[in-house]
């Protein structure tokens, strides 16, 4: 969502922009020849990708974890990655970043004592909790309409199961005991689903925007599926929002909606005392089971919103700021002017030439200025080079 509203600044502004999936940014690079980049956490993917094509255009980061609130776990997951231990990978490459755009000055305070130099953190303001002007949301909400933003992406036989069966016990045993936090999620929210509609509330569920691919015909026709790129007709529509830790809860807040997360209902061992670090942050509202979740949200004077709460996520979050999105891309507009094109070839680096060999991508926002008639018969021949390597490695395999 933030790279959709600064796209649309830019726009404004005359920039020619491409938002592009994990699976196509090298190809619309060669394509589109961006003069900036703008991505998430420089590390995995992203992170090879900025060194691979920091030669040629700006690399801007705005960092997706910003919502880790212990300042220390934050630095680690910036310096370190998202997972340090993982060898597939580079390690983030901080170098390549010409800035990283932060939510309020506790990220930059924090980055900046972890050694990120202070010309390369901008306080922006946060892109995602940007909401229109002020006015009364109450009065369009609907009490019988309740979203549900899932937190995971949705993989249809593992959905199903959760679904039709409840849960994989039956066909898995103690299954859903030793696997990840985000199936166990999924599988709480998808039970609150089916629990909401079958009490008669209409259900509106948002999907992460990575997969909004997916077929949700299993749901059947009672439930509407919100595949909008803004959240705010989701915000707008329901009076109570069921995430886990999904970071539009924080906008619902904003938007005046009641939030009630599902993590109450894990068994405890599934959220240990690190992973609670890493988590954006713990949703006040947590019932235990889902008979909890449905009396709240059938009696909403039980709700009570906490104003240390609201206060936290204003200080933290950024939400203060006016117009992120504006701020965001008018830095871009200024460093792209005062920057000469073509940069200074970084292709000596060792670290690009072991990354040049692969061909990952990124989901990201590519900024263009120039014309590149040659790009169409490069890619093909990535194509063409990926078509022979997948060829020889499924006859390896054979």
């Amino acid at each position: 969502m933030p790279l959709v509203k600064i796209k649309r600044e830019l726009e404004k502004r005359n920039v020619r922009c491409l938002l592009t999936h994990s699976s196509n940014t090298l190809e619309h690079s060669i394509l589109f020849k961006p003069d900036a980049i703008v991505l998430g956490n420089p590390d995995l993917y992203h992170g090879e990708n900025a060194t691979l094509l920091s030669n040629k255009a700006v690399i801007f980061s705005i960092p997706t974890e910003q919502g880790i609130l212990e300042a220390r776990y934050f630095a680690d997951r910036m310096i370190g990655g998202h997972n340090k231990n993982n060898t597939d990978f580079e390690p983030p490459n901080i170098d390549v970043v010409n800035k990283f755009f932060l939510w309020a000055e506790y990220q930059k305070e924090t980055l900046l004592t972890a050694g990120i130099p202070l010309e390369k953190l901008f306080v922006s303001g946060n892109a995602r909790l940007s909401i229109p002007g002020n006015r009364d949301f109450e009065n369009c909400r609907d009490s019988k309409i309740v979203g549900v933003a899932l937190e995971t992406e949705i993989v249809a036989s593992l959905s199903y199961a959760l679904w039709a069966l409840d849960g994989l016990d039956n066909a898995y045993g103690s299954y859903l005991d030793y696997y990840t936090l985000d199936v166990n999620i999924l599988h709480a929210q998808l039970k609150a689903i089916k629990l909401l509609s079958g009490e008669g509330y209409k259900v509106i569920v948002r999907p992460r925007t990575i997969d909004r691919n997916t077929d949700y015909s299993f749901f059947g026709d009672s439930i509407e599926i919100d595949l909008s790129l803004d959240p705010s007709y989701l915000l707008n529509k329901c009076n109570f929002i069921v995430t886990g830790q999904s970071t539009i809860g924080l906008e619902a807040y904003l938007y005046g909606a009641k939030v009630i997360s599902v993590l109450g209902m894990l068994k405890p061992h599934l959220v240990t005392d690190v992973m609670k670090n890493y988590l954006s942050f713990q949703h006040p509202t947590q019932p235990q089971t889902m008979e909890d979740l449905l009396r709240l949200v059938g009696d909403p004077s039980q709700y009570k919103p906490s104003e240390d709460f609201l206060g936290k996520i204003r200080y933290y979050f950024g939400s203060h700021m006016s117009n992120p999105e504006t701020t965001i891309a008018n830095e871009i507009i200024r460093v792209l002017q005062m920057t000469p094109l073509p940069l200074v070839d970084q292709t000596k680096n060792e670290a690009a030439f072991r990354i040049a060999q692969k061909f990952t991508g990124l989901r990201s926002l590519v900024i263009k200025h120039r014309e590149n008639v040659f790009g169409a018969m490069l890619v093909v021949i990535i194509l063409a080079k990926r078509l022979i390597l997948n060829g020889f490695k499924y006859y390896d395999k054979n």
